[in-house]
């Protein structure tokens, strides 16, 4: 069932986010995990979509024309099962740039959260890169500390991390937004292009 008495499903395979009949039996999987949740009294709020590119298998991910669709696809999700979609994407190669690929994704997200790579003392700084309708900028910190849990079977060190609150660094930079201004007059006019 998952961890936490199956209050965490997986499913394991990706799916191809560019194709409708991948969605559809997307969709279809998660509306029976909402059910069986809802039998048990819970339900379903949050899916995580890890990572976006391998779920989007020849995508031009610099396309808006692919793109768009992509991110269409994501708010069927989040509209049709009435839960929080998060993607996990990652960085160009300058990182300050922010997600790899076309500029509409920042565009057209509610909300976007940038963990930069970590400092030579393994401290990671978290940094609120949008918020829609609200207000972005905040950061805080983490490192993973290891903790040991015993030795196995041949006596080596078993061995988990968890997570450590960690002060922000005060040098740490601000990364510059990465949408263009056209990006959020694109993603409007896709919408309404939608609603014909």
């Amino acid at each position: 069932l998952g961890p936490w008495d199956g209050m965490i499903r997986f499913i394991s395979e990706a799916p191809n986010l560019r194709s409708d009949e991948d969605v559809d039996a997307l969709l279809q999987r998660l509306t029976a995990i909402k059910a069986s949740l809802a039998e048990n009294d819970r339900r379903l709020g949050v899916v995580v979509i890890d990572t976006l590119s391998a779920s989007i298998p020849g995508a031009e991910e610099n396309s808006g024309k692919d793109m768009s669709l992509v991110l269409a696809a994501i708010q069927k999700l989040a509209i049709d099962l009435q839960v929080c979609v998060i993607v996990v994407a990652h960085v160009g190669k300058d990182a300050d740039r922010g997600i790899r690929g076309w500029s509409g994704q920042h565009a057209n997200a509610d909300g976007v959260i940038a963990i930069h790579a970590p400092r030579e003392d393994g401290t990671r700084v978290v940094e609120v890169m949008k918020v829609k309708d609200g207000e972005s900028g905040e950061k805080f910190a983490f490192g993973l500390d290891v903790v040991n849990l015993g030795e196995d079977d041949d006596g080596d060190p078993v061995t988990t991390c968890v997570v450590a609150d960690r002060v922000v660094p005060i040098e740490t930079k601000r990364a510059r937004p990465p949408a263009g201004p056209g990006a959020q007059a694109e993603m409007l006019v896709k919408a309404f292009e939608r609603l014909e």
